[in-house]
Order: structure tokens, then sequence, then C-alpha cells
């Protein structure tokens, strides 16, 4: 019902999939920190999204629309994409 009301694709789904185990279960940020290439401190990150649904560089663009302010996820505040406050 919910990819129907917010016009969501599959990726899409995998994405708010990931979000919401981490935030449900810290568990699963140990299991995604050595994946990480800089500290992001449990949270998943568009570049660890990226890689763990794709290796192929036209899907990624593809998934990086879908996290553009516009596109279904950020417009419809499914998610809400942070600054990193790395350097």
């Amino acid at each position: 019902e919910l990819t129907r009301v917010f016009s969501l694709t599959p990726d899409d789904v995998d994405i708010v999939t990931m979000s919401l185990l981490l935030e449900l279960d810290p568990g699963y940020a140990r299991l995604l920190a050595p994946l990480h290439t800089t500290p992001a401190q449990g949270r998943l990150t568009v570049d660890l999204a990226l890689n763990l649904l794709s290796d192929d560089l036209p899907h990624k663009c593809a998934l990086m629309q879908r996290l553009s302010p516009h596109a279904p996820l950020v417009r419809h505040q499914v998610l809400r994409l942070v600054e990193d406050a790395d350097p």
C-alpha cells in the first residue's frame, strides 16, 4: 500500500528497509560498520546504500536520482537526508 501511495520502486523499498533496520535494531549497525568507507557511526550512508544495492554504475546513477529532493522518498519525507558532520 505504501509503495503505491508514495510511488516507491523496489529499490526505494530496499533503502527504506535498510534505514529502518538500523533504527530498530542497533545490532545491524555493527554488521554494516566494516562495509563503510568512512566512519558513519552506525548510519546508512548514501554511498553504502548504493554499494549494497548495485555494483553497476548506471544503476547507481538511477538510485542517486531516487534520493534527489524531488524524488518520492525525500519529497514525501519517507527519508530525510542529512549532511555528514565528518570532514
